[in-house]
């Protein structure tokens, strides 16, 4: 492919479609391994975009609201998440997470 050109997600599925005959196992699990490592490399980007006592939002798939709450610790691969109005306390993907807008005149309630 030329170097100019990003590779897109269908741009690889199908090499793998039109080569899939021709693909060792060897050569699906060297795949594999790309794909772990770009998804890592994908939820650590996630997770520098975050600090400790960030206000972030989330929409909680569990009970179908949007969740404001502090970021209170962070692992490599979830945030733990405080919720401000709430008790609750919350491990996220950092992908889901947004940092939010402080709320009227930029005084967040802690």
């Amino acid at each position: 492919m030329d170097d100019n050109k990003k590779t897109t997600l269908r741009d690889v599925t199908n090499f793998i479609r039109e080569n899939a005959g021709k693909l060792t196992l060897t050569d699906l699990d060297s795949i594999g391994m790309e794909m772990d490592i770009a998804r890592k490399r994908v939820r650590n980007n996630a997770v520098a975009q975050f600090r400790i006592n960030d206000i972030v939002t989330f929409i909680s798939s569990k009970h179908g609201r949007s969740v404001r709450g502090r970021v209170t610790k962070i692992n490599s691969s979830t945030i733990h998440v405080q919720e401000i109005d709430n008790v609750m306390k919350w491990r996220v993907s950092p992908e889901l997470l947004k940092l939010a807008e402080p709320k009227s005149g930029g005084i967040v309630k802690t």
